[in-house]
């Protein structure tokens, strides 16, 4: 064959139509192109749950909370208290942890209680956020949460405006605890001079250790100024813990140093079991 007669076939080969692919061949391309289409799909799911939990990272400002995002029929709530487990020296950083997890989703109605030793507290809304509030504090160096179950119909506990008047506590004896309980009543009185009248107890600060359980209670503040002393009356409060009791030893966190160098009146913190 000539040079010219390869070149005239060549171009001819040029412009000669494709023929078109198998029916099979077709079918495995478009099978092969949902499957890049779903990978995508799945990452950008993956990329979007990602977002969710870097999210709170980035919040700078943990004293407005979101609005409830609780999924349909995850509509259960439950009071927290996030607390310094470490009371004489919380970590700074762990605060500002504390901070951003406090502006996670379903957080509400969130208060600084002016306690020994720090102590925030709140509500949230759904399962999904408790755990992640949970997840989020237990990650945060020297803090640690705590959550109690409540029912739609249940007040959250109050939290101090400004700050709490200090107050000490024993364990009313006629109901002491024992080692599987979870649950106990603090008979509480106010420190300060009031006219014999403790009035309304705030939801107390709990840190518990694997020795021993520190309960730190304030009591709404009264007008300033002179006040009658004839010693106030002992108000009941049932103090609910995250573990059962055990041999752990209850303390008055009103009389654990440095807060007892400037009470007086404080004795021995330990209030069970009795000396």
């Amino acid at each position: 064959m000539s040079e010219l007669h390869k070149a005239v076939q060549a171009e001819i080969a040029i412009h000669t139509p494709t023929v078109a692919p198998p029916f099979a061949v077709l079918t495995a391309r478009r099978r092969a192109r949902n499957r890049r289409r779903t990978g995508a799909a799945a990452v950008v799911s993956a990329l979007a749950v990602a977002a969710i939990a870097i999210v709170p990272s980035m919040v700078t400002n943990g004293s407005t909370a979101p609005s409830h995002t609780a999924a349909a029929g995850d509509r259960d709530l439950f009071d927290f208290s996030v607390q310094a487990t470490d009371p004489t020296n919380p970590p700074a950083p762990g605060r500002v942890a504390v901070n951003k997890c406090l502006a996670l989703p379903g957080i509400s109605q969130v208060g600084l209680r002016d306690s020994y030793p720090e102590q925030y507290g709140g509500r949230v809304t759904g399962r999904h956020n408790a755990g992640a509030l949970k997840a989020c504090v237990g990650a945060a160096a020297g803090w640690a949460v705590t959550l109690v179950p409540v029912s739609d119909t249940t007040p959250a506990p109050r939290t101090p405006p400004v700050a709490g008047d200090p107050a000490t506590w024993r364990v009313d004896e006629s109901r002491p605890p024992g080692a599987d309980d979870r649950t106990f009543t603090a008979l509480v009185s106010r420190i300060r001079c009031s006219g014999g009248v403790t009035g309304e107890v705030f939801a107390p600060a709990v840190v518990e250790t694997a020795e021993e359980v520190v309960v730190t209670f304030t009591v709404v503040p009264i007008d300033p100024g002179p006040h009658p002393c004839p010693g106030n009356d002992q108000v009941p409060y049932e103090v609910t813990l995250s573990a059962p009791l055990g041999q752990r030893a209850l303390i008055d966190g009103t009389c654990v140093p440095p807060s007892a160098r400037t009470r007086a009146f404080c004795d021995a913190p330990r209030r069970w079991p009795l000396p």
